[in-house]
């Protein structure tokens, strides 16, 4: 039984879409689920994910499901504590030392490194990620950069994108600039 829940609901700015997720605390571990309906190409899409870390946000694994149409594809990776990633069973060696995942369609995963860090204020520090992209539904290495620029806001960095994200005291994207806005957000019922 979960002891913390928050639920979030978010919109897209950039194209039309939503998300609905669940940060969840319970036995020490961390989890984010959530669904995200949005548009790929000009295709409507829906895409669920499940992200389970450790009591110090260390990653254990990722599952995600895209599904368009008749079609759903759907990818697990599992996180050793060398931080070595496996998919069915294997090693994804170009992965390894890649501290945070990145699921390209949410901004749901900045809490990871936003919990993980603890920045102070005017503090910096890269990151490794494995940052799942779409519509390619490819995961890849990206070195990441967060800045804390004060008590709910981050600078993010990385070879694609550059965003101010607010967050609430849990980690949690309020807005990602250009990108998300929070529009409704609450303590899940018990």
């Amino acid at each position: 039984m979960p002891q913390e829940k928050h639920l979030v609901l978010w919109r897209t700015l950039h194209v039309p879409g939503a998300e609905y997720c669940m940060l969840a605390r319970a036995s020490g571990s961390w989890e984010l689920t959530g669904t995200v309906v949005t548009a790929l190409e000009g295709h409507p899409v829906q895409a669920t994910y499940t992200v389970s870390c450790s009591r110090n946000w260390e990653m254990q694994a990722v599952m995600v499901i895209l599904t368009e149409g008749d079609i759903a594809r759907s990818k697990v990776w599992t996180v050793d504590k060398k931080q070595r990633w496996y998919e069915a069973g294997d090693e994804v060696k170009r992965l390894r030392d890649c501290s945070v995942v990145d699921i390209g369609l949410t901004p749901a995963t900045n809490t990871i490194p936003i919990r993980k860090l603890q920045l102070e204020v005017g503090q910096t520090h890269e990151i490794t990620a494995a940052w799942i992209t779409f519509p390619d539904f490819e995961i890849k290495k990206s070195k990441q950069q967060y800045t804390r620029i004060a008590n709910n806001r981050y600078h993010y960095e990385s070879a694609t994108a550059t965003a101010e994200l607010e967050v609430d005291e849990h980690g949690l994207v309020i807005t990602y600039e250009g990108g998300w806005e929070r529009t409704a957000a609450a303590p899940s019922p018990r």
